[in-house]
């Protein structure tokens, strides 16, 4: 027997290593989110993830979202609040298919707090069960210091809806909500 750690605890150890470290790093700014694996780096080149439930995360274009997320297909605009304060938010819906919509999340300093910072995000949108949640995908604009973060609507999504709203799903985070534009 050496004095060695075993082997098969290396691997682990070093993933929460560098996990804890990315996420220090992440929060030394006023700002909240989850990070997405391989994201570190940041940039347009941030890896995307396997969040995208068909082969390709482009819309079809002619593709219909039927059930209950036909209704938010649209661009959505309001606020959201997180760590930086209160931060506009526009939501642009389109179409995947039946079971999911693309989703881009931008957002934008507010007079309420001129200080935030300008950048956008792709996400998809589904059901989990009874919930609708919207996930980060991959990064169109990333301001530095910033991450991207989950939604999940709370908010009743029913044929002519108007308004959404629910939760961010991030430590230190309000909610959000937006109205269709």
């Amino acid at each position: 027997m050496t004095d060695r750690p075993s082997r098969r605890w290396s691997a682990p150890l070093v993933a929460v290593l560098v996990t804890a470290s990315l996420l220090t790093a992440a929060c030394s700014k006023p700002v909240a989110g989850t990070p997405v694996a391989g994201a570190a780096g940041g940039g347009d080149d941030a890896a995307e993830t396997t969040a995208a439930p068909s082969e390709s995360d482009e819309p079809t274009g002619d593709a219909s979202v039927d059930g209950d997320l036909g209704p938010l297909v649209g661009t959505w605009a309001g606020e959201y609040t997180c760590l930086q304060g209160e931060t506009g938010l526009t939501l642009a819906i389109e179409p995947i298919d039946e079971a999911s919509v693309k989703v881009v999340f931008e957002f934008f300093p507010v007079s309420e707090n001129p200080s935030a910072q300008q950048g956008s995000y792709e996400m998809i949108g589904a059901y989990d069960g009874d919930r609708l949640l919207f996930k980060q995908n991959k990064w169109i604009e990333r301001p530095s210091d910033y991450v991207m973060v989950d939604l999940e609507v709370t908010s009743p999504v029913e044929p002519n809806v108007d308004a959404l709203s629910g939760n961010v799903l991030s430590e230190g985070c309000k909610g959000f909500s937006v109205r269709r534009d």
